[in-house]
């Protein structure tokens, strides 16, 4: 059954800006982070996220509100028993085979099979599944809440399917940049003109507001750097979004997440993160 849910918001809210899952990317605390978002988003107390192929399901990181050893249990349970092959979402995660695609998935713990549920849920309110692909791999994240703290409520799954996509863009980037080991996406506002510049889309005017932006200076603190007036620079930045066809801050970020490279990294053969604006505003009940 599918149930269209209302979306908070066209672009993040002032308290909901995860910069510091961005900033993340490619640590040790990503994972850490993620659950700090979710936590202020939805109210989530544990998260684990898995790359999902054809035959198996890979761990990739996870996070609980305690020391950490709880989400990891359950998730090494989850993937290495095989759990997951009987999880009645399943066939609802391996569907999503575009890139274009998210699918956010609202499970009944109460159709789960008896093992299973009293294995990883039996203290469990409710579980939220994310899914969506990049490139070449698909990406699943288990946001789960807990019995004392109850179900999700409309905003709250609102606000996760309006981060859906954001939400895969980050851990998919997170994982190209675990495995190729390369500086940090956002290190500098060089190292954004850099990489901007390489795809040849923008003017080196909107390129040096762009990459301002990525890194977080406001209006007029990039203004003051480039001697213009803050007008000016809200007029280079709109340019940009035209010409990036969007309409928002997050989509500028995802954008440059799908074009960023490691500094020296060959591109050949890398694997392509590529973001499109989510077309899926629903949460699915399964």
């Amino acid at each position: 059954m599918m149930t269209a849910l209302p979306v908070a918001g066209d672009g993040f809210p002032t308290t909901l800006r995860p910069r510091s899952v961005i900033d993340a990317i490619g640590r040790d605390e990503f994972f850490t982070e993620l659950l700090g978002l979710l936590e202020q988003v939805c109210g989530s107390d544990l998260c684990a996220v898995y790359r999902l192929e054809p035959d198996t399901l890979r761990g990739l990181g996870s996070a609980d509100v305690a020391d950490g050893r709880l989400a990891r249990d359950r998730a090494s349970c989850f993937a290495g028993r095989d759990y997951w092959r009987r999880d009645p979402c399943i066939r609802e995660m391996q569907a999503v085979d575009r890139p274009d695609r998210n699918a956010v998935v609202r499970a009944d713990l109460r159709k789960m099979p008896g093992d299973l549920r009293s294995m990883l849920y039996s203290d469990i309110a409710e579980r939220i599944g994310i899914c969506g692909r990049r490139g070449p791999a698909t990406y699943w994240l288990s946001v789960l809440r807990s019995s004392r703290r109850g179900t999700f409520n409309g905003d709250e799954l609102g606000n996760l399917v309006g981060l859906a996509g954001e939400l895969i863009s980050a851990i998919a980037k997170h994982e190209e940049v675990r495995r190729f080991r390369p500086e940090h996406a956002l290190a500098s506002v060089e190292c954004i003109e850099r990489s901007i510049l390489a795809t040849g889309l923008l003017s080196r005017r909107e390129t040096e507001v762009c990459a301002r932006i990525l890194f977080g200076l406001p209006f007029g603190r990039i203004a003051g750097q480039l001697g213009v007036s803050e007008e000016t620079v809200k007029t280079y930045r709109n340019r940009a979004y035209q010409r990036l066809e969007i309409a928002h801050q997050r989509d500028l970020m995802m954008w440059y997440f799908s074009i960023w490279m490691p500094e020296g990294f060959d591109a050949v053969g890398a694997s392509a993160v590529v973001d499109e604006r989510p077309t899926i505003g629903r949460v699915r009940r399964a």
